[in-house]
């Protein structure tokens, strides 16, 4: 794996953990824990975007970001709707599953531990949809996936990178739809050529979370979900 590779690994490590010495210079501007998670995460994420496009410049130089390299214009906007949908489909057949069979109940405490988060500081949207994105297809679909997938196959390179996306997130209890996720991105990034539209579609996800969990009520959320998932069972025969 080239050098530059474990540098933009590195870096991603700083964008996580390098949170805590910066929260020091932090801390006398904020009211709470949540506002120094979220400033701080957004202080590291600015400095490690700047870092990663440094370390990326020969990606520029070989052409790697021009159209002709992969899927054009048009195309790349078609599968950036269609893999919203594929993603959206795959997050609540892998629920239903987990709900139904497995018995895991309906909720993230990741994604209600990033909401906490953005409700007292707004701003960290700015994370949510655009910088964890950059940041997690990079490491996770072209760095990982795209390594293993040059030794491996297609289904080999998507259960290690999803699995590793998945326990990122720390929240094992939902592994299989963090999972199921991982390998739609990993199908566009291989569809497409570009590793610009996994970026956008997880980008679309999180907003549409964000947008989902601010304006509906939680417990109208959870029962929607529950409809959503007896009309995944009724069609897939009930598993």
């Amino acid at each position: 794996m080239p050098k530059r590779y474990w540098w933009i690994i590195a870096t991603f490590f700083f964008v996580q953990f390098g949170v805590l010495p910066v929260a020091y210079g932090v801390a006398p501007y904020v009211s709470s824990d949540a506002e120094l998670t979220a400033y701080s995460l957004l202080i590291t994420s600015v400095i490690g975007f700047i870092v990663t496009l440094l370390l990326l410049r020969k990606e520029r130089e070989i052409g790697i970001w021009k159209r002709d390299r992969g899927a054009s214009t048009g195309e790349s906007i078609l599968w950036i709707f269609l893999g919203v949908v594929l993603a959206l489909t795959s997050q609540m057949i892998a629920a239903a599953i987990e709900t139904y069979i497995f018995r895991v109940p309906v909720g993230s405490e990741n994604t209600a531990g990033l909401m906490n988060i953005y409700e007292a500081a707004p701003l960290f949207v700015l994370y949510m949809v655009f910088f964890a994105p950059v940041f997690e297809e990079l490491i996770f679909r072209k760095i990982i996936f795209g390594q293993v997938y040059k030794k491996t196959n297609f289904f080999i390179a998507g259960i290690v990178s999803s699995l590793a996306f998945a326990v990122l997130h720390m929240d094992f209890t939902h592994l299989l739809i963090y999972t199921s996720m991982g390998f739609v991105f990993a199908f566009l990034y291989v569809r497409t050529q570009r590793i610009i539209i996994p970026i956008l579609v997880h980008g679309l996800m999180n907003l549409f979370v964000v947008v989902g969990q601010s304006m509906i009520d939680p417990e109208m959320l959870e029962e929607y979900q529950e409809q959503l998932n007896i009309i995944l069972l009724q069609l897939t025969g009930g598993f």
